[in-house]
């Protein structure tokens, strides 16, 4: 039996790699100015107003007793939210979302894992993709910033700021980050609008593609590999006289793919004159989603497979990776030019 491989956001954090539940993220951001709290845990690298939300923010590399670093304005804040409970982390960097299997505890985590409220915070060790990453527990992260409520939150430091040394067009650019984010959203008639999306699933993951990039759904059996091409591409099928390249996008998200053998259905996506089809196992439903429900990865990160997905949507208990389809589609290794015979 496959294992069962839950949706993690994948982050980086001083050469460290973390993985946290990616159902828990509400959404990603680079570094505002943070408000310092006086005689808070030296893991709390401040507070943000997250239109009109106060929400704490962690910083792992500190929580397990590295020396102070400098941020800088490609660092990155995870936000996390169940109900009314609110944590952030800090990241360098939003590395992937994907499919991680259950964690084993090394020996030596055990001593640093911490146990904030009496819940684990680390709960192993995963594999991600090609680098290993600890679990964090976004129970314990909440646990975590609460926390921080034993230090009453008091006034920011007298002439002092989150960063030390900071240039002032540096400060500048974190002072407007933080006037943007605590700025309450406006509904436009864009955000209004319900924007559609088919659901479907590979490998137990869950994957959205736009409405208007998907021209058909089809299901096949006889599939034709081609020698000397990616993993990612399946082969190519008959699809009325037509040749259509099959893709596998897990391998184009570099996510271990166990076995090809359950998918057997094609998404057949199409934009600027460029075809080919995405194998499913199963189509779900057509979503009709608010752009406000809508997570986007940090804009400008040069995450690698980042380009090709465009962030989450929250469904349920699960996070469904909306997929970039005129991105996948410009790549260069998708084209196979052979006949099926």
């Amino acid at each position: 039996m496959d294992e069962v491989k839950k949706p993690h956001l994948i982050f980086s954090e001083r050469e460290l790699f973390y993985a946290v539940d990616a159902i828990s993220v509400k959404e990603m951001f680079y570094l505002p100015e943070l408000a310092l709290v006086a005689d808070a845990p030296r893991y709390l690298a401040g507070t943000l107003n997250l239109r009109g939300t106060l929400i704490k923010v962690i910083d792992m590399d500190m929580f397990f007793g590295h020396s102070p670093r400098r941020y800088t304005a490609s660092t990155c804040v995870v936000v996390l939210e169940q109900g009314n409970r609110h944590a952030a982390i800090i990241a360098d960097d939003v590395v992937d979302v994907g499919g991680i299997g259950e964690p084993q505890m090394a020996p030596s985590l055990q001593a640093s894992a911490g146990k904030p409220a009496g819940r684990p915070l680390v709960l192993g060790e995963a594999d991600a993709g090609d680098r290993v990453a600890m679990v964090l527990s976004s129970e314990a992260l909440f646990a975590l910033a609460e926390d921080a409520e034993a230090s009453p939150p008091g006034p920011e430091h007298e002439g002092g700021y989150f960063i030390d040394g900071c240039p002032a067009e540096e400060r500048e650019l974190f002072r407007q980050r933080k006037a943007d984010l605590s700025a309450p959203l406006e509904v436009t008639a864009a955000d209004a609008a319900l924007w559609p999306v088919a659901l479907f699933t590979v490998h137990g993951e869950y994957y959205g593609a736009e409405l208007d990039t998907v021209l058909e759904i089809t299901e096949y059996e006889d599939i034709v590999p081609v020698p000397c091409t990616p993993r990612h591409v399946l082969g190519d099928i008959n699809l009325r006289g037509t040749i259509l390249t099959v893709i596998d996008i897990s391998g184009i998200l570099n996510i271990q793919s166990p076995s090809t053998a359950g998918l057997k259905k094609a998404l057949v996506a199409e934009h600027g004159g460029e075809r080919c089809g995405i194998a499913a196992e199963d189509v779900l439903d057509v979503l009709y989603l608010k752009k406000s429900e809508f997570t986007p990865f940090p804009a400008g990160s040069q995450v690698n497979y980042e380009k090709c997905m465009k962030g989450t949507v929250r469904y349920g208990q699960r996070a469904i990776v909306i997929l970039d389809i005129p991105k996948i589609l410009s790549l260069e290794n998708l084209a196979v030019n052979e006949e099926v015979g």
